[in-house]
């Protein structure tokens, strides 16, 4: 049974900048050592799925690279087939 719209949880979009300042004011440390951190985490896992792996934050979410047949796409204003 799914979660319905209203227990959903409702989350904000930021900008790295925000989450950085967010952090640093949270944990009391500098925004540099925060930037590094957030910084490594997001090439860890971008060198993980160059290397094909899978990457699974608990809480977070899973990351894995898959691959997709092409499709045909249409130009909805002339209807050619692109």
């Amino acid at each position: 049974m799914g979660l319905s719209q209203s227990d959903k949880p409702k989350f904000e979009a930021i900008s790295h900048s925000q989450a950085r300042q967010r952090r640093a004011a949270e944990t009391e440390v500098s925004k540099k050592v925060v930037d590094t951190v957030i910084n490594g985490a997001i090439e860890a896992i971008i060198n993980a799925l160059k290397e094909d792996d899978k990457v699974q934050l608990i809480g977070f979410g899973t990351f894995e690279v898959k691959s997709v047949a092409a499709r045909e796409g249409h130009n909805p204003k002339t209807g050619e087939t692109i």
